[in-house]
């Protein structure tokens, strides 16, 4: 059975792009909800007289506005966590050798996906070290950069 952080990295790896998007998505919809927030919808008159029991707020109005505020703090919130997973990949990454980074961007990040037979001719090592060892290898360190002792635990158990 494939280790679970392993095959989590993989994933990880492979939606790193569509990450990125997100984010931007996510920032650009942020943008959209606060000009909601500043100019569509009009603030609450306590000024006015009285009309049922109390002042609670019963309005499209205000429902309106704290639907917008929770939106809003969602949106902060999916964008700071996309991030910090997005930093969590490129440290992770930041640590491997030349080949290692090599191998790991021509293989799950960049769009065009290479096969091992295209990774092996421009790393410069066979099919079978780039599809065996370099990658199993690889793998590991960047989830245990990712995981922490968790993955290292499963990696020695594995062996």
């Amino acid at each position: 059975m494939k280790n679970e952080y392993i095959r989590k990295t993989i994933i990880w790896l492979k939606m790193y792009s569509s990450l990125k998007m997100s984010v931007e998505i996510l920032e650009e919809e942020l943008e959209a909800q606060e000009g909601i927030k500043r100019g569509e919808i009009s603030a609450i008159d306590f000024g006015k007289e009285k009309i049922s029991q109390s002042y609670k707020f019963n309005s499209v109005v205000e429902d309106e506005a704290i639907e917008n505020i929770d939106r809003i703090y969602l949106l902060i919130k999916q964008i700071e966590t996309t991030k910090f997973t997005l930093k969590k990949i490129e440290k992770s990454i930041s640590v491997l050798s030349e080949k290692e980074r090599q191998l790991i961007e021509l293989k799950y990040i960049d769009d065009q996906r290479l096969s091992w037979g295209e990774i092996s001719k421009k790393i410069g090592y066979s099919i079978d070290h780039c599809q065996g060892y370099l990658k199993k290898h690889t793998l590991e360190k960047i989830s245990v950069a990712i995981y922490g002792l968790d993955a290292l635990s499963a990696i020695e158990n594995a062996s």
